[in-house]
């Protein structure tokens, strides 16, 4: 199942006009799977608290 043909259709909605940018799409062994990605909102630290503790 781990062949180019399994995740050829995968590849072609990757190359689609309609496919949004940054999209990520899993193939594999029959397998389809989207991956979203986010990012938290984020906090400001002054240099001295830039720490691992």
């Amino acid at each position: 199942m781990l062949t180019p043909k399994s995740v050829t259709a995968a590849a072609l909605v990757l190359c689609d006009d309609d496919t949004p940018n940054r999209y990520i799409l899993c193939a594999g062994s029959g397998g389809f799977s989207s991956t979203k990605l986010f990012e938290t909102e984020g906090i400001f630290l002054p240099e001295a608290e830039q720490t691992p503790e």
